[in-house]
């Protein structure tokens, strides 16, 4: 629901008052590329229908008041930016920092396109999130984020994002990534930089990821395969490749290859 103001707020700083490096941004692994943001909230809308989204991608600081996204091509932010660009227009986003960990739980989900994950953490919270206007872009935030970055994703700038130690424990390749401009930073007095570690399993990246990616592969199990009893997503797998899916009895033959197939076939 809109409020008027909240907590994030507190601090409004635009123009030449902006200067990410006075922020306290980690280099995680000894051989990344930078400094870089992983826990922070994308917050967009599509260009031409409005509808919202909210994922976490990870954020290389690149400049006083750029950053570079990664975001890869069958991503909600991507589709966004990739119809912004067929009108030469740059994408307005949001990035939250140090949200309800409800709110962060609700962008790995695997929604639909154009399903907004805000409203999914309103639900499961039982009641909706309070969220306020942005400043210099047309969005709504949290409003009890503690960092707020707003800016624009730049239609054809791009800028080497990379490398990153990876949520499988190894390094991901040098990627050439959109570049966004951060039009304004608001935050709490004395806010706290919320960090989140990746890297060889388990860090918080596959916790985060974990409960998500076992709820939606278990609900697009069991409306085909009522017989699925428990879906577990394992370490070994880095939370991602490799799943675990019991069945009490087969109810037809081969109904475990079927599972199987739809399982490989799931958003998760």
């Amino acid at each position: 629901s809109l409020v008027d103001t909240g907590p994030c707020k507190e601090v409004i700083l635009t123009g030449e008052e902006i200067d990410l490096s006075q922020l306290p941004i980690p280099i995680y692994s000894e051989q990344d590329g930078g400094a870089f943001v992983t826990h922070g909230i994308q917050i967009s809308k599509d260009p031409e229908d409005g509808t919202k989204n909210a994922s976490i991608y990870r954020m290389h600081h690149c400049g006083r008041r750029e950053f570079s996204i990664h975001a890869e091509k069958h991503h909600h932010l991507t589709l966004q930016h990739n119809k912004a660009r067929a009108k030469g227009e740059p994408l307005e986003v949001a990035i939250a920092m140090g949200c309800d960990p409800v709110v962060m739980l609700a962008t790995q989900v695997g929604a639909p396109y154009g399903v907004d994950e805000v409203e999914i953490a309103g639900g499961l919270r039982g009641k909706p999130v309070d969220v306020v206007k942005c400043e210099t872009v047309d969005l709504e935030v949290p409003a009890t984020t503690e960092i707020v970055f707003e800016g624009l994703l730049h239609p054809e700038r791009r800028e080497d994002h990379g490398p990153f130690g990876e949520y499988s424990g190894y390094y991901g390749d040098i990627t050439h990534s959109p570049i966004m401009e951060v039009t304004a930073i608001t935050h709490r007095r004395n806010p706290v930089y919320h960090a989140g570690l990746t890297g060889m399993p388990m860090t918080e990246n596959h916790f985060l990821k974990q409960i998500p990616h076992e709820v939606t592969m278990y609900q697009d199990l069991k409306r085909n395969f009522p017989g699925v009893q428990k879906v577990h997503y394992t370490a070994a797998g880095c939370v991602d490749f490799m799943v675990f899916i019991s069945i009490n009895r087969q109810s037809f033959p081969a109904e475990a290859r079927g599972v199987i197939l739809a399982a490989m076939a799931s958003p998760k």
